[in-house]
């Protein structure tokens, strides 16, 4: 197994662990949840419980998708099977914006029928403890983001973050409704998370829908390549520039024009130079290099005018 294989396999490990560990720790926050909102029958505490259930079905599906798109490319899928991150994230979007709409369907029907909140100590202790756990799964995910890159991690952690806003604000719900405070904070808390839970899941549509549709990397990232590309002393234009992000990886395709009369032995060795120059950026990356003469640039997978210089 080469060098490049077993960085894949500690990557792929690290998402995996990253996923056994948050469906865990999910389904230890569900239960405890479940236990506040039966005891105290709080809206807020519904909709964070609400969350946590989508939260717990949501991680098993991207550690199912993580497992998938590690899954070495084959006869039939040349390229690997990396967008299924995208799928992911967008059933995850779609689940979430369903949370979101539950839950504020139910403080609707609250503020119609109000019932006064009950044993908040205990609650509210309970909602401390799943804080902390929320805190630990997001310190697992950071980790495993920084290793991995993976897409799926990232929209999961993408909403455990949001969760430890969440957790406080019906910290505080709870603490209000203690103190003899009106109902109507309990409603608007869950309420804020609804509408939270809604904005979350409309940027994790957003990545997984570029991912699915092929979206370049950011414009940023494109012109250090090229930098990295005309640096090489015998790369005399670049051109036709491909990269986006399919599951852990990235795809990296281009034109570079060198001179005719150059030997295909020394050609061969600048697309080395660059691959070895651009793995220490994207060490996973899948790279193409195709080289033409210089000043020849015309060929039918040139369809971008914009970027065929």
């Amino acid at each position: 197994m080469g060098h490049k294989d077993n960085m894949t396999e500690v990557r792929t490990k690290s998402a995996k662990r990253a996923g056994v560990i948050t469906i865990i720790l999910a389904l230890c926050l569900v239960g405890v949840k479940a236990i506040a909102w039966a005891m105290s029958g709080s809206v807020s505490v519904l909709a964070s419980l609400s969350d946590s259930v989508m939260d717990a079905v949501v991680s098993g599906m991207n550690w199912l998708a993580v497992r998938y798109s590690s899954k070495p490319a084959d006869e039939d899928h040349r390229y690997g099977h990396g967008k299924i991150e995208g799928l992911a994230a967008l059933a995850q979007a779609l689940l979430l914006a369903g949370v979101s709409i539950f839950v504020g369907i139910e403080a609707i029907h609250r503020w119609q029928e109000p019932k006064a909140l009950t044993d908040m100590v205990l609650v509210t202790g309970m909602m401390v403890v799943s804080l902390i756990g929320s805190a630990i799964i997001i310190m697992v995910q950071k980790k495993s983001i920084a290793e991995s890159g993976s897409l799926a991690i990232e929209a999961d952690h993408a909403h455990y973050s949001a969760d430890v806003v969440q957790h406080a604000l019906v910290i505080a719900a709870l603490c209000i409704a203690y103190f003899d405070g009106p109902l109507w904070v309990d409603l608007l808390t869950a309420v804020i998370i609804a509408l939270w839970m809604l904005m979350s899941a409309y940027g994790i549509a957003r990545k997984g829908i570029d991912m699915i549709l092929d979206r370049e990397l950011p414009m940023v990232e494109r012109k250090a390549l090229l930098e990295v590309i005309k640096a090489h002393p015998q790369v005399l234009g670049v051109h036709d520039l491909r990269a986006i992000k399919s599951g852990m990886k990235e795809l990296i395709f281009f034109d570079i024009e060198a001179a005719p009369e150059m030997s295909l032995h020394d050609a061969h060795a600048i697309t080395r130079d660059l691959e070895n120059a651009i793995l220490k950026i994207y060490p996973y990356a899948e790279i193409m290099i195709h080289v033409d003469p210089h000043g020849e640039i015309e060929d039918s997978r040139h369809t971008v005018a914009s970027i065929h210089h």
